[in-house]
């Protein structure tokens, strides 16, 4: 039933009997009429005032494939004409132990659904615990959780580095004073209990659910003996009274598909399939037919994760949007990512604060509101399309992201050729030092395809490798050679930063689209390679081109780039690029540091971090970076409580991630090569490596992931190191000829 229609109706009919009965009654009193018929009329148009409502359509195991198939289509398409698409990165909360994840090593559903409604990465209490502790009727008409599942719920999330507000969707709609709703096809506690994490408040309370959330019947010939009653539900759905702010419905028909397809023929699995996209369909069109009728009421529908027996690397899930505020042929644009279509799971909580208009969102939730654009033309090919190139981007960033076993490689293969002189050194020095710039321009090329894009990357290599033996052979300076692809590389990144980042949004050793640990601006891997390759051209601009004044100019706006809050946003940058740049050119120019050039250095770290932060916390509002939610205390906690996460991750890469070992090779090579060839090193020579030794230093102390940033800012020196013992063999070998 049209409740708001419904109100219309009856108002029309007032005013006419009102109109009646002020026509046959005498004159003197009809001023009562018209005062009577002023407070009613006054009434009414406060019951038939536009509320803005959200239904949440909550359908677990809807994948990209799904989208496509004949049941669903035409329902999706429906949505791509008239609202807005998007995919989603539904993680919940990491590092946390294994018993609380699936066998495939997953994000459980119930975590996700929990994290729905906190508006932040949270984890659910083990499923025997919610299939063991089923929902409590509240009195007559809803439903809450079980204390002691809300309790094991509280007391998991309170373990977790940053807070956590259960329930807090549920708690904006209640003060506002709005009523939520739960409906679903639930057969048992586990998928009731699965029903009331989105929409029920800091006390496990929802308004309205009891019998709504076990609109299910048997059937013997469906998996697990149960499939949706479509009729019920919309029928619970339509009665809802008009209060109703958020209405959540969970269909977990496509579900119980999946896990019965692990005990069944794979005829039998596609056709349990086809038969619950059927009723999913059905479902969707008539909440659709209600929604016409409604223009105050925005409609979703989405996947809470990407599926039951998923790969541990794809984390995405379809969202669709229509009704009020979305606009026809659109997409979603997340401030979180400031990526067209792409979106975070903890974003749809501000996202549906906003559009219910819930003031006093709290400062833990990390998302961001979405924002909607108009494409004019969003096909469903188009948008599975965009799905697939981002699962193929994700792939390739698992299988080429930095590649630090050849990195390992190459340092080794660098010294054994530099002490044996079985190779020119410089084979290995220009592959790491040409590396970074080419897993960031073949992605460009070669986006599509894993295989293709690994014989390019190795074409590409040896081409390298056979190009430098070449150099070798016929006495070419390879130092020269890596400067100058050192300065090409410098400047394609500053100008892709200035100009969007597309090549950054590409690169393999860059963002991580299922991780959602970075979506714009310059990662701590780049931007290490970047300030390696601008130290190697430090000689050049002050032996060479004799003017240190460029330097500083170039230098300093290499950091402002990169730290900008709309161009790299990177924080770690400042005393970084300070460490770097700035005692390399005070070693340089005044060939001294001393407490004092050290202390106004820090002063310029300081002033530099104080101005981009003032800048960000004034000017970007929705598109902040990191650093102003940080100084905010939103996202996560305090600035405190982030320093310190980020110092525990710190702390974890150095003992367990690979590029520990790339670091402390690097290190150990160049050191070889100063003991070497120290006394042959001039004044400008020895500034650049301090510059790469401040550089690694202040890499690995103030940035989140700073082993990965230090190692490839020193492999860029080893790059030269290596490149320069070439040169030494070369002198070498031409004098004992």
């Amino acid at each position: 039933m049209n409740v708001q229609g419904t109100l219309r109706r009856k108002f029309s009919e007032a005013f006419m009997y009102l109109d009646t009965i002020s026509y046959l009654l005498p004159i003197e009193r009809k001023r009562v009429v018209v005062w009577l018929a002023f407070w009613l009329l006054l009434a009414l148009h406060q019951c038939c005032r536009a509320t803005p409502r959200v239904v949440l359509l909550v359908v677990p195991d809807l994948t990209c494939a799904d989208l496509t198939t004949l049941p669903l289509r035409s329902s999706i398409e429906e949505f791509s004409s008239q609202g807005a698409l998007g995919w989603m990165v539904c993680r919940a909360a990491s590092n946390v132990p294994r018993s609380l994840l699936t066998a495939e090593g997953t994000d459980r559903l119930t975590s996700l659904l929990l994290s729905l409604g906190a508006g932040t990465r949270a984890v659910a209490p083990p499923d025997s615990f919610l299939a063991v502790y089923p929902p409590v009727p509240l009195g007559t008409m809803g439903s809450t959780l079980n204390v002691a599942l809300l309790r094991r719920c509280y007391a998991l999330n309170r373990r977790l580095e940053y807070p956590v507000d259960i329930g807090l969707l549920g708690t904006l709609v209640h003060r506002s004073g709005g009523a939520t709703a739960a409906i679903a096809d639930a057969d048992n506690g586990f998928r009731a209990n699965a029903a009331l994490l989105v929409a029920m408040d800091a006390e496990g309370h929802v308004d309205f659910a009891g019998p709504r959330l076990f609109c299910a019947k048997g059937n013997l010939l469906a998996p697990e003996g149960a499939e949706a009653d479509v009729e019920k539900m919309l029928s619970a759905f339509n009665q809802l009274p008009i209060k109703t702010r958020l209405t959540v419905i969970s269909f977990f028909d496509l579900q119980r598909a999946t896990e019965e397809a692990t005990a069944c023929l794979p005829a039998m699995a596609a056709l349990y399939r086809q038969e619950a996209l059927g009723r999913l369909t059905k479902l969707m069109q008539g909440i659709v037919e209600w929604l016409r009728g409604e223009p105050d009421v925005t409609l979703w529908c989405c996947a809470p994760g990407p599926g039951t027996y998923v790969t541990t690397d794809e984390r995405l899930a379809p969202v669709l949007l229509m009704g009020k505020g979305i606009p026809k042929k659109g997409t979603i644009f997340a401030p979180s990512t400031r990526w067209d279509g792409l979106g975070l799971n903890s974003d749809l909580l501000p996202t549906i604060a906003q559009q219910l208009n819930l003031p006093n969102v709290p400062r833990s939730v990390v998302g961001r509101a979405w924002k909607f654009k108009e494409k004019g033309s969003v096909s469903l090919q188009s948008f599975c399309a965009y799905f697939r190139q981002l699962v193929t981007h994700a792939e390739l960033q698992n299988l080429y992201g930095g590649l630090p076993i050849l990195q390992l490689f190459c340092i080794l293969g660098g010294v054994v050729c530099w002490r044996r002189r079985l190779l020119s050194p410089s084979v290995f020095g220009l592959i790491i030092g040409l590396l970074p710039a080419l897993l960031l321009v073949l992605p460009a090329l070669f986006t599509f395809n894993a295989l293709i894009a690994g014989i390019a990357l190795g074409i590409s290599l040896m081409v390298i490798a056979a190009a430098a033996e070449w150099m070798s052979r016929t006495q070419r300076d390879a130092v020269a050679v890596l400067r100058t692809a050192a300065a090409v590389f410098v400047g394609c990144v500053v100008v892709d930063l200035l100009t969007g980042s597309h090549l950054m949004r590409q690169a393999w050793m860059s963002y991580s689209i299922m991780e959602g640990a970075r979506f714009f601006g310059i990662g701590n891997e780049y931007m290490g390679a970047l300030f390696g390759a601008a130290l190697l051209l430090l000689p050049w601009l002050i032996n060479e081109k004799g003017n240190w004044r460029l330097a500083v100019i170039i230098y300093f706006g290499i950091v402002f780039v990169t730290v900008w809050p709309q161009w790299g946003a990177k924080v770690g940058a400042i005393p970084t690029g300070v460490g770097a740049f700035g005692l390399a050119l005070f070693a340089a120019i005044r060939q001294r540091i001393s407490w004092k050039e050290f202390a106004w250095l820090c002063a310029f770290a300081l002033l530099l971090f104080g101005g981009v932060a003032f800048v960000d916390l004034h000017f970007h509002g929705a598109n902040e970076s990191h650093l102003a939610r940080a100084l905010k205390g939103e996202g996560g906690g305090s600035l405190i409580v982030v320093v310190l996460r980020k110092l525990r991750m710190e702390e974890f890469l150095l003992f367990h991630s690979p590029w520990t070992a790339v670091l402390l090779g690097s290190l150990i090579a160049i050191g070889y090569f100063h003991r070497v060839q120290n006394a042959n090193l001039g004044v400008v020579e020895r500034a650049m490596w301090l510059g790469f030794y401040g550089g690694v230093v202040c890499a690995l102390l103030f940035n989140d992931a700073g082993v990965p940033a230090a190692a490839l800012l020193a492999q860029q020196g080893l790059g030269l190191a290596l490149c320069e013992g070439a040169k030494q063999t070369d002198r070498l070998s031409e004098g004992i000829s």
